[in-house]
């Protein structure tokens, strides 16, 4: 404001009031130009704060969006894993329907053996398990039931029957006589044998 507008008016304004309004407006103005500083830094120190985290946003969008890929990898590769153990297991199964063993442990050593070897598996079958068996068969037939005799004589006496001989006492006697003979052994010169 300028002293010729306050004349104008105020006709009958005289000089020393105009300079009280003056001075009374110069504060009023600096007090507003202090307020609006104030506000501008204020507004200047939020919208850096807002850049910054707009700013730490994107770094953990781009840290999240990372961390749900990779994650999203690993669900991949162990869901394609446990379809390739599925495929796996049935087509073992079913190859190995027909195929009879000596034992449980026979089995899962043929079971890992075969595992080992990570065939490709097309429509359910085992490309080369066919080799595989006659390898496995040629290498330890014992494993493998093939049929043929069973383990016992027809009677069903063992391979190797234990003799026993007929009397009690003569048993004993070579029982205690085959002992001494083996102490005697072991211990070369403790034992003396009477007769």
């Amino acid at each position: 404001m300028k002293k010729d507008e306050l004349k104008s008016i105020i006709p009958d304004i005289t000089g020393e009031q105009i300079d009280q309004l003056m001075k009374l407006h110069g504060t009023d103005i600096e007090r507003h130009k202090q307020q609006i500083a104030t506000l501008t830094a204020e507004r200047d120190a939020a919208a850096e704060k807002y850049y910054e985290a707009t700013a730490k946003l994107g770094e953990l969008d781009t840290e999240y969006k990372a961390k749900a890929e990779a994650a999203e990898r690993t669900a991949a590769e162990k869901l394609d894993g446990m379809q390739r153990e599925f495929d796996f297991q049935n087509a073992a199964h079913a190859a190995m329907a027909e195929i009879k063993f000596t034992s449980n442990a026979a089995r899962k050593a043929f079971l890992a053996e075969l595992r080992g070897r990570n065939f490709p598996i097309q429509a359910g079958k085992i490309i080369g398990f066919d080799e595989f068996y006659k390898e496995a068969r040629e290498a330890d037939p014992a494993a493998f039931d093939l049929g043929g005799y069973p383990s016992v004589r027809d009677g069903g006496d063992p391979r190797n029957p234990v003799t026993v001989p007929g009397d009690n006492a003569e048993a004993f006697g070579k029982f205690v006589e085959d002992s001494l003979a083996a102490q005697a052994a072991a211990d070369s010169g403790g034992w003396v044998r009477l007769t």
